[in-house]
């Protein structure tokens, strides 16, 4: 599936969120600090103050399904329960447009 400029936003991610990048091979940074994705869950819960949202760059193309620790991580992300916001790119300051 083939992304346009329209299907984005600019969306900086806010100060409260906590940014979480997925790179293809399943290595996760948290808020620019590498962490194991079996470790993703339990950080989120500890975070202080709990983040507001989650701002998610999957460096994977969406629509392929996820493997190993990519797979790992994002079910981390999903049971945070936090609002998600899925970005471009590694900077996190353009986001898709939910449809």
């Amino acid at each position: 599936m083939a992304h346009h400029v329209e299907d984005t936003v600019a969306r900086p991610c806010p100060g409260s969120a906590v940014r979480i990048y997925v790179s293809r091979a399943g290595a996760v940074t948290l808020n620019g600090q590498t962490i194991r994705a079996s470790d993703l869950r339990e950080a989120l819960i500890s975070l202080r103050p709990p983040p507001s949202e989650v701002c998610l760059y999957r460096e994977q193309i969406w629509g392929e399904p996820a493997r190993g620790d990519e797979m790992v991580a994002l079910s981390a992300i999903a049971a945070s329960q936090l609002r998600i916001f899925s970005y471009t790119d590694g900077t996190f300051r353009t986001a898709w447009k939910l449809q």
